[in-house]
């Protein structure tokens, strides 16, 4: 026979306003099964819905959207500028279109790499 317990306890206002937050945080329908985690498991894992990581996803995915863009278009430009200018002017457009595409890089290497490194380090290693 399973010999069960029952207990009960009081939590001041504030408390309850702590622990609802806590219940609502950490995603538990049931204040027992909640208390039972915090006593009895040595590790509890948490997994948190922030807002504001899936704006800068969505940001991120756009311009991933835009490079692809870039990509599909990039020969056909190349094959038009050969056709419509001749080789030599060509080549100085091709320049130009290189160095944009050089800029480009830089600035995703120095504005968006960190960004996504830093949300990187911070979801895989969380505190």
């Amino acid at each position: 026979m399973i010999l069960r317990r029952q207990y009960s306890i009081r939590f001041t206002e504030k408390e309850s306003v702590e622990l609802d937050y806590l219940l609502h945080k950490y995603n538990f329908q049931k204040v027992s099964l909640f208390i039972k985690k915090c006593i009895f498991q040595k590790e509890f894992h948490v997994i948190t819905y922030d807002e504001s990581l899936y704006d800068v996803i969505d940001k991120l995915n756009e311009i991933l959207y835009q490079y692809r863009k870039i990509g599909i278009n990039y020969n056909q430009v190349i094959k038009q500028i050969n056709k419509a200018f001749g080789e030599e002017k060509g080549k100085q457009l091709l320049g130009r279109l290189a160095q944009n595409t050089i800029d480009l890089v830089q600035i995703t290497e120095k504005m968006i790499v960190p960004i996504t490194t830093a949300l990187e380090e911070k979801y895989n290693n969380p505190k």
